[in-house]
């Protein structure tokens, strides 16, 4: 038997991989909409999410004690996807994973407001040295910056309070609705994106394609 520590890192790891292929997917989907690619992420995202749905909870999964909460959750989480499609597209998958690993680092400093955490001196000095490195591996160039830059950024900040929302969510509401919640909100704001950037038909290789984007997003969100 696995202790909780392995767990985590198992689930940890299991998530990180899922994300991986999905942030390659997407990507490889640039000549399609954006839209196009956060519908099938939203309406796919939900199939891994309905095997954890319990049975007693089929006709009214959608009860929670904190609606307001789950609602700056898929704010965040809206502004954090939408930001790194388009950072996937306009930029090298290289520079953009170095950039977002800038996103413990926001989380740390957000800590400190939402959830009230002590940082002490080792953890500050591990948040200086990895903002160092972010920056040694990102290797930015006045000649080569652009806006496009300020799009893994926002996602940083994005992902970063997504986090301390689900940390205050995970007291009280199960996973799978935490997840859920986000992948309709996903889905109702592509049909909306869909309206003004158009639609193109896919293959039915680049229609599976894009469909894993949501199912292995929706998977990730679950561990």
């Amino acid at each position: 038997m696995l202790s909780k520590n392995q767990l985590g890192f198992l689930y940890m790891f299991i998530s990180v991989c899922a994300f991986s292929v999905m942030d390659v997917i997407v990507k490889w989907s640039e000549d399609y909409p954006v839209g196009q690619v956060l519908f099938f992420r939203g309406l796919c995202g939900v199939i891994p999410i309905l095997f954890l749905i319990p049975k007693d909870r089929y006709f009214d999964f959608y009860k929670t004690k904190r609606p307001f909460l789950h609602f700056k959750r898929c704010i965040a989480g809206l502004i954090a996807i939408v930001a790194i499609f388009i950072a996937l597209r306009k930029l090298p998958l290289a520079t953009v994973v170095s950039i977002t690993f800038a996103a413990p680092i926001f989380t740390t400093i957000l800590s400190i407001f939402f959830l009230n955490e002590k940082v002490g001196l080792y953890r500050w000095m591990a948040v200086i040295v990895g903002f160092v490195g972010i920056i040694v591996i990102s290797e930015p160039g006045y000649s080569s910056l652009n806006i496009y830059y300020l799009y893994p950024i926002i996602f940083c900040l994005g992902l970063s309070y997504v986090a301390i929302a689900i940390r205050q969510l995970s007291s009280t509401e199960p996973v799978w609705l935490i997840g859920l919640f986000f992948s309709i909100s996903i889905f109702i704001l592509s049909i909306f994106s869909i309206f003004t950037e158009g639609w193109i038909l896919p293959s039915f290789k680049d229609l599976f394609l894009i469909s894993m984007v949501g199912i292995l997003g929706g998977l990730a969100n679950l561990w």
